[in-house]
């Protein structure tokens, strides 16, 4: 059955060699798959928390109380506002768009204001108006897996102004 020379045990060890080899070569696909997709997975969780964190403490620095160095208060200063929210972010080029209601809480639609560019905007608002902040940006995967199309992340966060409050 088998030649003189020829060792069973080694020839079955080289079949069972060849078994593994054509096994692996049929899981690789799904297992990179499988690891590819939870990393994209990953990549998305963390662009959706770091746009909403920075809109979240944009708002919150721009609706403190307080002034910059520069004497400009917190609401006012569109570079520290618009550096607050690009602190935060990882992973993402966002837009950042911020806006006040003129009149106050149920008043005319909200003012952009803070354009790209500017450090500072004068406005004057009232007490109880409120400063909005929407930082957006679109995910695109690295991976092109399957055909993902590019996917819109926004968050938009707002804050009542502390102006002219005084403390006893």
């Amino acid at each position: 059955m088998y030649e003189e020379s020829g060792n069973p045990i080694s020839e079955m060890a080289t079949d069972q060699e060849g078994q593994g080899l054509v096994e692996f070569a049929l899981i690789l696909p799904v297992l990179l798959l499988l690891v590819l997709g939870i990393i994209e997975f990953g990549r998305l969780m963390v662009a959706i928390s770091s746009v909403s964190t920075a809109s979240r403490d944009a708002a919150r620095y721009a609706a403190s109380v307080g002034e910059t160095p520069a004497g400009t208060p917190h609401y006012q200063d569109c570079l520290g506002i618009r550096e607050t929210a690009q602190r935060v972010t990882v992973f993402v080029d966002p837009t950042i768009v911020i806006t006040y209601d003129v009149d106050g809480p149920g008043g005319t639609a909200p003012v952009v204001y803070c354009q790209v560019g500017k450090t500072t905007d004068p406005i004057q608002v009232s007490l109880g108006a409120k400063i909005s902040v929407k930082v957006t940006d679109v995910f695109k995967p690295l991976v092109p897996i399957v055909r993902l199309p590019a996917i819109p992340i926004a968050s938009e966060t707002a804050r009542t102004v502390l102006r002219d409050v005084y403390i006893k």
